[in-house]
């Protein structure tokens, strides 16, 4: 099965008779603002996809398709530095992401189809916990949060208990 999609820079395919999760880009032009060369992703004892490129320009989008355990989300996580290929290299702006994590994180946000929250914790502690991972600790800023969405009543309550 051979699929092909528009994006905004040339055209995005899925070939799922090659190998199970691999994608390329083919684009035109200088100066990707994000690009990967050569990612292989490994889950476990699973390889989920090797060989992959991409470029991306600003104001591009990079459309993922493919079925199930295809490596969609995993690739998305190796995007947004939470995860680090077994081979290959992510550059923003040609610097490897890898060698500023605290920086590509600061200009990234991963948002997965599982909830983000921690259920053990309070809610002014998840907040606290999220605060501080985009190194944003701020006690009046949070509060201010938990105001604007009326969870002021529910600071100490489980987020497991949200909705």
């Amino acid at each position: 099965m051979h699929e092909t999609f528009p994006t905004m820079r040339g055209v995005a395919t899925l070939d799922a008779a090659a190998a199970p999760g691999y994608w390329s880009q083919m684009v035109s032009g200088t100066d990707p603002i994000f690009a990967g060369e050569a990612i292989t992703c490994v889950r476990g004892a699973r390889l989920v996809f090797h060989g992959l490129d991409f470029m991306l320009w600003g104001g591009d989008a990079l459309v993922l398709v493919g079925p199930n355990g295809s490596g969609k989300s995993s690739l998305l996580r190796l995007m947004a530095g939470l995860s680090t290929p077994a081979n290959g290299q992510l550059r923003w702006n040609d610097a490897h992401i890898i060698k500023d994590r605290q920086a590509h994180g600061a200009r990234t946000h991963y948002v997965g189809h599982a909830t983000g929250t921690k259920p053990a914790l309070t809610t002014s502690e998840d907040l606290a916990f999220w605060s501080a991972f985009k190194l944003q600790n701020n006690p009046t800023a949070q509060r201010d949060a938990l105001a604007h969405f009326g969870l002021t009543a529910r600071t100490n309550f489980p987020v497991r208990f949200l909705s």
